[in-house]
């Protein structure tokens, strides 16, 4: 399911964890989305969390079939240090969700 996120602009946004903004995670981060939930310090820093945050939104983008009009630096600039747990929260919840579904 797409979600929406509102970012610092005001703006609403699609957002899903999709097999496809995972795979975007991976290759921004370097490692394994997996992985780097098994590792809380890792989870919470700046670059972790904003390039969670593009990938969702890229993900989001891609089912929606809209122009992704982000680069790394320009969604950065919208994300808000006060919402950091909320960003990790719809993360998680959207993965678990999609676990759910499949049993």
């Amino acid at each position: 399911m797409i979600q929406k996120i509102k970012l610092g602009d005001g703006e609403e946004y699609p957002i899903r964890f999709s097999f496809n903004a995972l795979v975007k995670l991976e290759e921004i981060l370097g490692e394994s989305p997996f992985e780097l939930l098994a590792d809380s310090k890792k989870v919470v820093s700046p670059a972790t969390i904003r390039a969670l945050m593009y990938s969702g939104i890229y993900g989001g983008y891609l089912m929606t079939g809209d122009e992704f009009p982000f680069t790394i630096d320009s969604l950065g600039n919208l994300l808000e240090m006060d919402r950091i747990e909320e960003y990790i929260v719809l993360f998680t919840n959207d993965l678990t969700s999609s676990v759910k579904k499949k049993k």
